[in-house]
C-alpha cells in the first residue's frame, strides 16, 4: 500500500543553483500535504510576499510518479 498518492519534484531553475523540492501528498487525507527541501540556494533569494508567483516562475517540475 502506497502512503503517497502524488509526488512531485522542483528545481531551481536558476543556473548553477542545485536546490530541488518535493512534494508528496497523503493517500489517507489529502489535505496532508509533506514538503522536503534539498540544498541550498547559490544566489539571492527575494523577499517573501503574500504573492508566490515569483517562486512558481523560480522552480519548475522536473519529474513527477
Amino acid at each position: 500500500m502506497h502512503i503517497y498518492t502524488n509526488i512531485y519534484y522542483y528545481r531551481c531553475t536558476y543556473q548553477g543553483c542545485n536546490v530541488k523540492k518535493q512534494v508528496q501528498r497523503l493517500s489517507k487525507d489529502e489535505g496532508v500535504v509533506v514538503t522536503t527541501y534539498e540544498g541550498t540556494h547559490s544566489h539571492p533569494i527575494e523577499k517573501s510576499t503574500d504573492n508566490f508567483e515569483h517562486i512558481l516562475t523560480q522552480m519548475q517540475i522536473y519529474s513527477s510518479c
